[in-house]
């Protein structure tokens, strides 16, 4: 049977949001894993955030030297939060680093004294790039012009190209794109500006915060500030003497982000020089290695990796296809920030020609942790894949978002919990798509191949064993198949 993930006329498909509901065991990865590779030649980059290394193998298959990326406490990965991964700095930027610190010091006793923190930070974090932006100033003024060109070409872009409600850093993004397509036209932009209309650029007032914020969409990774740079300024300001009731709120702040710094428990993750690269084919992110006791770990890993994936797929080219797929999407609504941060992907990505796929247990838990992001959620979705559910009242609540028959309601109900191998066990599932504003109901099974099967390893123990195996392979397709009738080839001819 066909199926779609982008929708449209030739040149101007858009994403088609998905779901994948079922119970544990009901072959959810093994789906996941089929519609990937089936799919993987229609996409230019892939970003999966994986729990348990379901796509392990996977990930190793799309490009040589491609890895998952485990995040753990005291592990060697660094994503540093002040680091504007090749965009301008702005204010939704400004404001995920507050939230991101907020998340770092925890809880306040009340509202009002989180509130009064967030600004206390806000307004450090702001000095500390307007301190690095006068640094890059003194120590680059022969590039200072060029990029004065870049923001007024930027500008006239946003007065005369740029769709309605998109913002600065949006075109930003559609003007790189333009130089990327058509250098020559862009060039032409570029040198149409007079030196006393750059002159000019320089000596506006108004203009330094547009050139300051430019500025950063030129640093290299190293250039940024870091968590120590921001903590020793908010420390500082902590002692200052006589004490006031600000500067003592500076202290209680300067002591609680000391746990991130680098040589912490957790080690250098957000502390330090960003070293995850995000370029390639496909980004592969591992939180399953996170201990139970480390919840804040988890949400800080969270937030930090859908921050920073966001970003780049903003500075990448808008044509090209994009896919994020969200392993164990309820777990992720139940950290804190996850329901904004997937609600913001739900609504923003089909704009940067990224399908979003989130995959989950059970539907309830979108209603229970996060009543007021549901119906952004939901109205963003075009297609949810429904697998073996054992709990009826679950299916019932799919009903009130995508009408479904009764029938399909309990053949869901009836499907086989797959195990094992062989030619007649598969994993039944109900595929729901809206078309033309009404839903279709498509009843399906999928049956996975030894090699498939192979491919879909949905534990970490699993994964290291396949991986050694693939280690020393020159072919890692060949070696899949070799490996497969090894380990079913037997099994399946029964």
């Amino acid at each position: 049977m066909g199926l779609r993930t982008f929708s449209g006329e030739e040149g101007a498909e858009s994403p088609l949001h998905s779901m994948i509901v079922g119970s544990k065991g009901s072959g959810k990865s093994l789906l996941v894993n089929d519609i990937l590779i089936q799919t993987e030649a229609s996409y230019d980059y892939t970003v999966i955030v994986d729990n348990g290394l379901s796509y392990g193998v996977y990930t190793q298959c799309v490009e040589e030297g491609a890895a998952p990326i485990i995040i753990r406490s005291n592990g060697n990965y660094t994503f540093n939060p002040f680091d504007t991964r090749g965009l301008p700095l702005s204010n939704e930027i400004l404001g995920n680093i507050t939230a991101l610190m907020s998340l770092l010091i925890g809880g306040a006793d009340t509202p009002e004294k989180r509130r009064y923190r967030e600004a206390l930070m806000t307004s450090q974090v702001r000095e500390i790039y307007a301190d690095y932006y006068r640094r890059y100033r003194r120590e680059h003024e022969d590039r200072l012009a060029q990029i004065v060109r870049e923001a007024l070409c930027i500008e006239r872009w946003h007065k005369e190209r740029s769709s309605q409600g998109d913002g600065f850093v949006d075109a930003f993004v559609e003007f790189r794109e333009f130089q990327r397509g058509d250098p020559e036209a862009a060039g032409e932009w570029l040198g149409s500006y007079s030196d006393s209309e750059i002159q000019a650029f320089f000596e506006n007032p108004k203009s330094e915060a547009v050139l300051q914020n430019m500025v950063f969409a030129h640093f290299a990774p190293k250039e940024f500030p870091a968590l120590h740079d921001v903590q020793d300024e908010i420390q500082a300001r902590g002692q200052r003497r006589p004490a006031t009731p600000e500067s003592e709120e500076y202290a209680i702040i300067g002591k609680l982000l000391e746990v991130w710094l680098r040589d912490g428990p957790y080690g250098p993750i957000v502390d330090g020089v960003t070293n995850i690269r995000l370029e390639g084919k496909i980004v592969h992110f591992e939180l399953g290695r996170i201990k139970e006791s480390e919840q804040e770990l988890l949400a800080v890993a969270g937030f930090l990796i859908t921050n920073d994936v966001r970003n780049y797929i903003m500075t990448m080219r808008r044509g090209a296809r994009k896919r994020l797929i969200l392993e164990e999407l309820s777990a992720f609504l139940a950290l804190e920030n996850g329901p904004k941060i997937v609600r913001d992907f739900w609504e923003r990505m089909r704009k940067y020609n990224c399908w979003m796929l989130g995959i989950l247990q059970n539907f309830a838990r979108l209603y229970e942790q996060n009543p007021g992001v549901t119906g952004a959620i939901l109205s963003n979705t075009d297609q949810v894949f429904l697998l073996k559910s054992n709990n009826r009242k679950d299916l019932d609540l799919v009903s009130q978002s995508y009408p479904i028959p009764e029938i399909t309601k309990a053949s869901v109900m009836r499907f086989p919990i797959p195990s094992g191998n062989g030619r007649e066990v598969f994993s039944g599932f109900g595929l729901m798509q809206i078309h033309d504003g009404r839903p279709k109901v498509t009843i399906g099974r999928n049956y996975a191949h030894d090699e498939m099967l192979y491919v879909s390893s949905s534990t970490g123990s699993v994964f290291e064993e396949r991986s050694r195996q693939l280690k020393s392979e020159s072919d890692i397709v060949e070696a899949i198949i070799k490996w497969a009738k090894r380990m079913f080839g037997k099994k399946g001819e029964q």
